[in-house]
């Protein structure tokens, strides 16, 4: 169980084959006060998922999006995010958002592999990665396409110190 009592709610669902499209975000000026971060980090998606494990969404296409394609926010360990195309979005690609260091390590161990990410930061949102991961260990990251992107390809942030750097491997 994480911080304030998010333990996963929702396991075992499963998106397969499926088109999501044309979705909105929520404007800055309509943010909680608790959203108070750069804009690269909003958490909103397409598909968004906070308290979560042992979840998937494989072979799916995410498009014309006003935010993430994908978003794991607090709380996801296990998911896979496998064989997907997402693109013209708002934001970036996916997007993994664990909580801050010293709270606690619940966002771990996911897979984002053969997934297709182009034309992103299209809201204007010019500096979100194609994949971010914030305070997120132990995931697979592997064998993605990443074009046409007004950023990088990858941003993963964390404090050094922390669980989610031990023992990190880049092949």
């Amino acid at each position: 169980e994480g911080q304030g009592g998010d333990r996963p709610k929702v396991t075992h669902v499963r998106f397969r084959g499926l088109s999501f499209m044309h979705t909105d975000r929520v404007p800055e000026d309509r943010w909680p006060a608790d959203w108070i971060i750069r804009n690269c980090e909003n958490p909103d998606g397409a598909i968004f998922m906070r308290n979560v494990e042992d979840c998937a969404v494989e072979d799916c296409s995410v498009l014309d999006t006003g935010a993430y394609a994908i978003s794991l926010d607090r709380h996801a360990q296990r998911v896979r995010i496998v064989g997907n195309e997402l693109a013209r979005l708002g934001c970036g690609g996916v997007n993994i958002s664990g909580y801050g260091p010293g709270t606690t390590d619940v966002s771990k161990g996911n897979i984002i592999s053969r997934i297709h990410i182009h034309h992103a930061g299209l809201a204007p949102y010019l500096h979100s990665p194609a994949i971010s991961l914030y305070q997120s260990g132990g995931n697979e990251i592997s064998l993605n396409l990443v074009h046409d992107l007004p950023y990088n390809g990858m941003s993963i942030v964390g404090a050094p110190e922390s669980a989610c750097w031990r023992g990190a491997r880049f092949d």
